[in-house]
């Protein structure tokens, strides 16, 4: 029964792994005590294999307490091991040329292929430790012949992928070498273990092909617990050049924003400042044409000065955008260059949905909806003029304090108009004189979007426009104001109240009237008579002024009232009292009477 045991430090040993390996040296040994008798003599253990095991331990020590060799030695080592696997090699193929039977040829491959596997890894750490742990041999990578786009894109994000890696480069280096070391501390301590027990069988082993085997395999443990060694030095050692390297975390965080504010920061100063400057110069070239064409009319040209406008504006952000992305490649900033394609790919895929419901929107901009510059629009019960169409267009009233910027989402539902020159914008304008119908009398002090000021003496009303509108106010100051008063006299002048009182009131209404400190104001004078109501005779007064003396309303009306009075008393006339008439059923004394006649 032939059994080898194979060590391979590149593989992670798992529990099960490890526990597997030692029963089949377990199961070598007692097979090599059942066939003892069976070989020659015992061969004697040379004395540098012997203490073997005695210099390792005190490598060990000395790799723990801090006492690490210099590179020169440690690649001297390296490359004696490697010498003694070739001629390791060397023997087993020796052997393997010598011998016929199918499993021990088996078992010399195997060990065979062990040993250029442990010297493929000695070779590649001594070029690690020689370089430093640059890569020398390199092969290139052909182009691929086929289009993916997903590698594209991989390659696209890759150097915002590599500047974070970078940033968080030292904490995952730290805890990858401190995985790794205790992987080859594990290691270090299994293979001590094993050769332990092989030093053990050997010198239990007396028949000499038995012993060669354990020799091998004793040799193989050696080596593979010289490399476990020196990786374990090279190890420590990089853990403490990191660690000395490794500034406080508040110290990384300000030198990081210090590196972003001096290269990054300033490059993407410079890039934004590129887009602006080539924003605005397209948006001066695209004032040429309105100013050479929309010169003479126009009015005519508001449409082809609204186009104008939308194409100056994309032309303008995508070439911006351009210069933006070109600046920023010119300066290699891969980072920002690849956040910008990320946010600029999320703009357009938003936009390439959203269009369709902005059609509508768009006719509006060019001025060819419902809504036209420059014509009068109702937009919350107020009529405003679209003074300029625009992503926030922009909306004035004449008559009113300020203007509104209303989105233009808003305003595509509505239709506009064209108006008159004299056409009113507002039922009042500033300093305008209103009576509502509480018999509130009062100037317009303030006028905005929003409210009405209104002052009565000293006090000042406040309404809301929405209040105001649902008012019906007299406006006392536009056109004018006229007083209408009915002034009964008695049925006692029935007779001659055509002839002789209508005349002399008239006249002494008209001469108090044109006397007085208002008579400029008065544009229209009527007195006539109106109709014989139940207890009176009543005229009809209507006197017409304009808008100069609005605020002198009430007193012009009680200055004619006391006019009346005066006229009435002068002549001897009677102003009636308003009189109800009440009939009543005849007493018993009455109806006595009435049945005797």
């Amino acid at each position: 029964m032939q059994s080898t045991v194979q060590f391979t430090p590149s593989q992670h040993p798992r529990c099960s792994r490890k526990e597997f390996i030692f029963l089949r040296i377990f199961i070598f040994i007692l097979t090599l005590s059942a066939i003892d008798t069976v070989y020659g003599k015992e061969e004697p253990l040379p004395k540098e294999r012997r203490s073997t095991g005695q210099q390792e331990e005190k490598s060990q020590k000395e790799s723990d307490n801090g006492s690490n060799p210099t590179t020169a030695e440690t690649l001297a080592q390296i490359q004696e091991q490697i010498k003694n696997q070739k001629k390791q090699q060397q023997t087993l193929k020796r052997r393997l040329a010598a011998t016929t039977e199918p499993g021990q040829i088996s078992r010399l491959e195997s060990e065979l292929r062990n040993s250029q596997d442990i010297a493929a890894d000695l070779h590649d750490e001594f070029i690690a430790i020689a370089t430093g742990g640059a890569k020398l041999f390199v092969k290139h990578i052909p182009g691929r012949a086929e289009y993916n786009w997903q590698e594209d894109l991989e390659a696209i994000i890759a150097p915002f992928l590599d500047e974070l890696k970078e940033i968080t480069a030292r904490p995952r280096i730290l805890e990858d070498l401190q995985s790794e070391l205790s992987f080859w501390k594990k290691r270090r301590k299994s293979l001590s273990a094993a050769i332990e027990h092989l030093e053990s069988t050997l010198e239990d082993v007396q028949q000499n092909t038995l012993r060669k085997e354990v020799v091998g395999l004793l040799e193989s443990a050696q080596s593979r617990h010289t490399s476990a060694q020196q990786k374990i030095t090279l190890i420590h050692s990089e853990i403490k050049r990191l660690e000395a390297a490794q500034n406080p975390i508040w110290e990384t965080i300000s030198t990081t924003a210090k590196n972003i504010a001096r290269s990054m920061g300033i490059h993407l100063i410079v890039a934004i400042l590129a887009a602006a400057l080539i924003y605005q110069l397209i948006s001066l070239l695209g004032r040429l044409p309105i100013l050479i064409l929309g010169k003479q009319r126009p009015e005519q040209f508001i449409s082809f000065e609204r186009s104008i406008n939308l194409i100056k504006r994309m032309v303008g952000a995508t070439l911006g955008t351009l210069v933006y992305l070109m600046v920023l490649y010119g300066f290699s900033e891969w980072l920002i260059l690849v956040l910008s394609l990320i946010i600029i790919a999320s703009i357009l895929m938003s936009l390439r949905v959203a269009i369709p419901q902005y059609l509508v929107e768009l006719r509006t901009l060019l001025n060819m909806g419902s809504v036209r510059q420059g014509e009068r629009l109702m937009y919350q019960g107020i009529p405003w003029r679209v003074k300029e169409l625009d992503v926030y267009t922009h909306l004035h009233n004449p008559w009113l304090d300020g203007h509104l910027r209303v989105p233009v989402t808003e305003l595509s539902a509505l239709s506009s108009r064209p108006f008159h020159q004299n056409e009113p914008w507002f039922p009042c304008r500033l300093n305008d004189v209103l009576l509502f119908p509480n018999g509130v009398l009062g100037i317009v002090e303030q006028l905005s979007p929003e409210q009405v000021q209104i002052e009565r003496g000293k006090a000042i009303f406040t309404y809301q426009i929405e209040d105001l509108l649902k008012t019906p106010f007299q406006n006392l100051t536009r056109k004018g104001f006229s007083i209408f008063m009915t002034l009964p006299l008695d049925y006692t002048l029935q007779p001659t109240i055509l002839e002789s009182a209508l005349p002399a009131l008239k006249t002494s209404m008209l001469s108090m009237l044109r006397t007085s400190e208002f008579a400029e104001s008065l544009l229209d004078f009527t007195f006539e008579f109106d109709a014989a109501n139940d207890s009176s005779l009543d005229f009809r007064l209507i006197a017409s002024f304009t808008g100069k003396y609005a605020l002198q309303y009430y007193h012009i009306k009680r200055r004619l009232e006391a006019n009346f009075i005066e006229a009435c008393n002068s002549n001897g006339w009677t102003i009636p009292f308003h009189q109800l008439m009440v009939h009543q059923p005849p007493s018993t004394e009455g109806k006595a009477l009435m049945n005797e006649s």
